[in-house]
């Protein structure tokens, strides 16, 4: 009655409204938060959060009723189990009650005197303790075999070798250049016998990279396998290290007055393509000797192929002090079964899986068996209050602490942390915003940093090569610079550390956002950008120093998640950085580039550059491959659910493309880009102007930008005409809201549907058209009540926002026209949403995931939800929702736990390319077969042109081979004609009479000196110093020697001697000499002949190739000519 009278006098406890602040810094949306009214400064007091759990609050609705405490009474002893009726329960209840097999409490259960014989095969030992089957039959099962079979305990062994699995053969698996199971000495012999020369090859692994140094390859290797410009052995160490090589040409700058270094395109293209060669290559000889891929097979089953995921079910949990108005889902029960027997995991579960009690019961079951004393739960900011709520609906009698805005305050700070330091709280919750303001303490960061720093020093100095040890040596200061930038403003008095907390296990929601971690890549196209966020940084330091703490083994951390992929699959190395470090270290994967050479496949494509005024190579993520043992290694730390297995009550849903006929003026915008696109790429574009009135170069980016533009609607680039896509949009929601017009919903009267439109262009700003507008005007024509029909825009302020919301759910609103970014996250209008409308396409698969589920979740009251997809025929729509739809299904096959395939596709976001852009331009997909086409055969043009240079060179180098002998033969003819003529006399005197008429620079022509029957002169450099010695015979140059200038500007006597000396050590190897220079004129003519060979006898290997290109070329091209002439043409 209390409460009643409360509600009725002053509103709903919790009320309050949704604000939205200023944009994230790193992901671009806006910052939510919930803010409450102070109600007189009630809400300060410390335990406020008890009497605002005595209601049961929606924010998304703003519904409020009496918590089930006020109506009955829910703290009610559990009455502990006294008898089990068979083994397989009591194991079930012990462990549910302590997390590990007691055998005197499994006993009196079954009130047996052997516990450990009636438990047979659903327990084993494991060396150190009684685990349950479910636990030992799982995980690295090859390891767990080889332990076994060390102690020799047959029962074990035998039930392990049911379940290791089957080992995989070179069909299966895919070794790449890189990879950690390939060794220096394997790349040395592939370098010896495919390149046909020696090379000396350095890996360091804490950072990935490799160095490769050799000789020259052969004539066939250098065709083959390099270009005129790139050496074999060079393109081998950029495939090692993830790099698109990189050909430059000098070329004069005027302005600078110097030579620059300009890439050659041609060049740099040739490179790539032989790279792929390489790797093709490398991928089939890695297999060929039977020793060599029986070894690297073996490691590859023992380390890679030995993982059984271990299924949780949480069945026998019990969970102490939880309210019977709650009953766990049966994910849940497993989510926090995994997060007690785990040291770390990520939950990835679905929007409306009910994350926040799977953090709340294992927070309170980290407790209960003694594995943590204060759990920490990190929330978003704007739910704190909610997930506070819920806490203590969920557990009545649990204590939690609530880390408020101002428990955190200059003032507070250090009470805050004297209450959560010395309380017995069940857990700590606060919002992501105050864990990133609490630093770990200096003395626990500069640990960690040392303990990173000194494995990279200690690799440093086991470093071989030129290129590790700097390799190295920037991976430390990177390190320094990101941990300095992490507390760059950390300089308050009263800043309280992490330490001080007390806190020892670590949840994070929504840790997503936490997604960019540094990869310290040698590769700058490795599909996850450069750089690395300040939370993610922060949230790695306190997962690490607090692992160091704990126990090995002991739990770290539980992170929640409902994308746990956005942009590329190479995602997934984050996620196993965060929580499976040692065994990243112990297969050598630690280092990204490591990894993705094992895990990930990259293509070189020809694409525009982000600024759109150059052109460039970009080496993207394509696959994933070795994917089974990926998934399986993840699943030891990760629990990844589709939404489909929840079982959770949501609509069902369909999804259809209305597709719409594009008007004149779309059309001719549409040619008018690709002429732009055209004049790009042969850098002939115009000037335009952006809407900030700046003139800019014209660019790809902009030309993709107008495409989205003009296929919602022409007049945003300046058409008069209207929008047949907003007309037709327009015709389908006033259908729409005319055939649910009577329809009623539970818990309101009032009669009617609400639809959601998305829109991302085209918004509504001052002194600009707007799409929304007009969209607006188009439905209110065909019938729609104006009045119902609103823009999200419209909400300004806090309360307009909440109220907008409610008036959506309450059906006083059937239109809410939105943009992704003000009503894809935090916005909750479900009850009664029929229809779904993407007007305009975005992005990224996430956002579409983010509109949909506005709709697609529970609390729907809709029992079908329809989701149309609007798409203007001819315009860059189509283009952008099957990129969209290609990059959702990749990730589906991670989510997918039963597929079975060993390779999944990997679709990176990517600007349009010239072809798409003029085939979308004539409505013709011939013309995109066209450039596809004429691409691949300029490709192998190219590439055809690279091999007759590489021809020519080999013929040119047969005779630089062949010049360098003659050379060598003349030289030892005159070697022999000289030996018969050595004598002994030897006069030094002679010598230093030459050396000071020299030095004096006397007049006439200077004297020649004998020696041994030979002659020796002196030559002089521009300083006039003595430079060099020369022996001849007969005026023929035997030998030289070069006089240092320290040397020169000693006494005639000194160089005299210096001189006799030298001269007396090659007349006594005058013989010696002939027979080397005989022998290297042998092996010189021998590698002119091979040279020769090659260049005659080699053909180019994809001629085939080249001539079917050239004749798909001409095909469509007269296929493209039939379709334009108006007469039959023959094709």
């Amino acid at each position: 009655s209390h409460y009643t009278a409360y509600v009725a006098k002053f509103g709903a406890l919790n009320r309050g409204t949704l604000v939205e602040g200023r944009p994230d810094e790193e992901t671009g949306l806006p910052a939510l938060s919930w803010r409450n009214p102070p109600m007189g400064g009630f809400r300060k007091d410390p335990d406020s959060a008890l009497v605002m759990a005595l209601e049961t609050f929606s924010q998304d609705t703003g519904q409020a009723q009496p918590a089930p405490i006020l109506l009955h009474r829910v703290n009610i002893r559990p009455e502990p189990v006294a008898h089990a009726d068979t083994p397989a329960e009591a194991l079930s209840i012990c462990l549910g009650e302590t997390g590990r097999v007691d055998l005197d409490r499994i006993g009196g259960l079954l009130r047996t005197g052997d516990p450990r014989g009636a438990l047979g095969d659903l327990v084993f030992d494991d060396g150190i303790e009684l685990v349950p089957a479910t636990e030992y039959l799982s995980g690295n099962v090859r390891a767990k075999l080889a332990d076994a079979e060390t102690r020799g305990d047959g029962r074990a062994a035998a039930a392990l070798r049911v379940v290791v699995p089957a080992d995989l053969g070179p069909l299966d698996v895919r070794i790449d250049l890189g990879s950690p199971l390939v060794s220096t000495a394997d790349l040395t012999q592939f370098v010896s016998e495919v390149f046909g020369s020696y090379a000396s090859v350095h890996h360091t692994p804490v950072t990935g990279h490799w160095e490769v140094s050799g000789g020259r390859p052969s004539a066939q290797a250098a065709v083959d396998y390099g270009t005129p410009d790139v050496s074999p052995t060079q393109l081998l160490q950029d495939a090692l290290n993830s790099r698109v090589p990189e050909v430059t040409d000098q070329v004069w700058n005027s302005e600078r007055g110097r030579w620059d270094n300009v890439r050659n395109f041609q060049k740099s293209a040739a490179a790539a393509e032989k790279v792929e060669v390489i790797r093709t290559r490398f991928r089939s000889w890695v297999f060929e000797d039977g020793t060599r891929a029986e070894r690297i097979l073996r490691t590859y089953n023992d380390l890679f192929n030995a993982y059984v995921p271990r299924t949780y079910s949480g069945a026998g949990l019990t969970f102490p002090g939880l309210s019977p108005d709650v009953t766990p889902w049966p994910h849940q029960r497993a989510a926090v079964e995994r997060i007690v027997s785990s040291p770390r995991t990520l939950l990835a579960h679905p929007v409306g899986a009910g994350k926040t009690l799977e953090m709340l019961m294992g927070a309170r079951t980290l407790k209960q068996f003694g594995l943590a004393n204060k759990p920490l739960i990190v929330v978003p900011n704007h739910l704190l209050e909610q997930v506070a709520r819920e806490a203590h609906q969920a557990f009545p009698a649990g204590l939690f602490l609530i880390a408020t805005k101002d428990d955190l305050a200059r003032g507070a700070r250090r009470l805050f942390a004297a209450r959560c330091a010395t309380g017995e709280w069940d857990a700590v919750i606060m919002t992501h915003a105050a864990f990133g303001a609490i630093p770990v303490h200096p003395d626990s960061e500069r640990s960690w940093l040392g303990s990173q720093k000194m494995q990279l020093r200690t690799a440093l100095m086991s470093a071989n090569g030129n290129a590790g040890p700097k390799a190295i040596a920037r991976a430390i200061r990177g390190l320094e610079g990101r941990i300095g930038k992490l507390r760059s403003g950390v300089a308050d008095a009263d800043t309280i550390w992490f330490e001080q907390l007390g806190v020892d296990y670590i949840m994070v929601d929504e840790a997503h956002l936490y997604r960019r971690l540094s990869t310290n890549s040698t590769s700058r196209d490795n599909g996850m950008g450069a750089g690395a966020s300040k939370r993610a940084t922060d949230l790695l330091l306190k997962v690490e120093t607090l692992a160091a703490r704990r126990p090995v083994g002991a739990p770290v951390c539980a992170l929640f998640t409902g994308t746990p992929w956005s942009n590329t699959l190479a995602e997934t190395w984050v996620w196993q950085r965060y929580l499976q470090p040692d065994a990243l270290e112990s297969l050598d994967l630690l280092s990204f580039d490591a990894w993705t050479a094992m895990f990930v496949d990259y293509a070189t494509n020809i694409e525009v550059a982000p600024d759109g005024a150059s052109f460039r190579m970009q080496r993207r993520p394509v696959g994933i491959v070795n994917t089974p043992e990926l998934k399986a290694m993840l699943a030891e730390v990760a629990d990844i659910l589709d939404p489909a297995e929840l079982g959770l009550k949501v609509p069902s849903h369909e999804v259809r493309t209305e597709v719409v006929a594009p008007t004149p003026g779309q059309r001719a915008f549409v040619q008018d880009l690709a002429v732009r696109a055209e004049n790009i790429r042969q850098k002939t574009a115009d000037k335009r102007g952006t809407r900030r009135g700046e003139v800019v170069d014209d660019s790809m980016l902009l030309v993709c930008n107008d495409g989205r533009k003009v296929a919602l609607d022409p007049c945003l680039v300046g058409l008069e005409e209207a929008s047949a896509k907003l007309t037709r949009t327009a015709e389908l929601i006033a259908e729409a809201y005319h055939e649910n017009a009577a329809r009623t919903f539970p818990g309101s009267r009032t009669p009617g549907a609400f639809q959601l439109a998305f829109l991302d262009l085209g918004t509504p700003k001052p002194g600009s058209a707007s799409s929304y507008g007009r969209l607006r005007r188009e439905v209110v024509a065909r019938g729609v009540p104006a009045h119902k029909v609103r823009f999200v825009h419209e909400a300004t302020t806090d309360k307009a926002r909440a109220a907008l919301f409610a008036s959506c759910r309450d059906g006083d609103v059937a239109l809410l026209i939105a943009s992704t970014s003000k009503a894809g996250m935090g916005t909750n209008v479900q009850s009664r949403l029929t229809h779904l409308w993407h007007v305009d396409a975005p992005w990224l698969p996430s956002e579409v995931i983010q509109r949909e589920g506005r709709a697609i979740r529970h609390g729907n009251h809709a029992e079908h939800v329809k989701v149309t997809r609007m798409v203007s025929e001819g315009t860059f729509d189509a283009y952008t929702w099957q990129a969209l739809e290609r990059k959702s299904r990749s990730f589906d096959a991670l989510y997918a736990t039963r597929a079975s395939a060993r390779n999944i596709d990997d679709i990176s976001a990517a600007t349009m390319s010239y072809g798409e852009v003029k085939a979308l331009a004539s409505g013709n997909p011939l013309l995109l077969e066209q450039a596809n086409a004429n691409s691949a055969l300029a490709r192998l043009q190219l590439m055809k042109a690279v091999h007759m240079q590489s021809v020519r060179k080999a013929e040119a180098e047969a005779d630089s081979f062949d010049a360098r002998a003659a050379n060598l033969e003349r030289r030892t003819g005159h070697l022999r004609e000289a030996l018969p003529d050595v004598t002994d006399d030897a006069s030094v005197a002679r010598l230093e009479r030459v050396v000071a008429h020299h030095k004096a620079r006397e007049r006439g022509y200077p004297p020649r000196a004998p020696w041994r029957g030979l002659d020796v002169s002196l030559s002089e450099d521009a300083g006039k110093r003595i430079s060099e010695v020369t022996l001849s015979h007969h005026y023929r140059t035997l030998h030289t020697v070069a006089i240092a200038p320290a040397l020169a500007r000693r006494t005639p006597q000194v160089i005299a001697e210096y001189i006799a000396e030298t001269a007396n050590r090659f007349v006594d190897t005058m013989a010696l000499h002939i027979e080397r220079n005989t022998a290297e004129a042998e092996r010189l003519r021998g590698k002119a002949d091979e040279a020769r060979y090659t260049a005659a006898t080699t053909v180019f290997p994809d001629e085939a190739a080249l001539l079917d290109a050239a004749a798909a070329v001409g095909r469509i091209d007269a296929l493209i000519a039939a379709e334009a002439s108006p007469e039959p043409v023959a094709v």
